[in-house]
């Protein structure tokens, strides 16, 4: 059985950045589309996961992952997060 392919779209602003760099280099094998005004859609067959640590790291401060949501436009696919991490897949 193949993987399905899962999506997440994020405004394309500043506060956005840290979860799109974020997003970047914990998911290399990732497709990133700026076709859209002001958004980003970004795809990866499977899952596509970011953790807390390195999104503070960019940031250069604490960043809660619930900080996310403030700029999630849409997503596909089940949503599966803590304090830690977060991660959208079909599993």
């Amino acid at each position: 059985m193949s993987e399905s392919k899962v999506f997440i779209i994020l405004q394309r602003n500043e506060d956005a950045r840290p979860f799109v760099e974020a997003f970047e280099q914990e998911n290399p094998e990732a497709v990133f589309k700026y076709d859209q005004p002001g958004m980003i859609r970004i795809e990866n067959i499977g899952e596509l996961k970011i953790t807390e640590e390195v999104v503070s790291e960019l940031a250069g401060r604490d960043v809660d992952l619930q900080e996310l949501h403030l700029v999630l436009v849409s997503l596909s696919g089940c949503v599966d997060e803590d304090d830690d991490y977060f991660k959208v897949s079909w599993n």
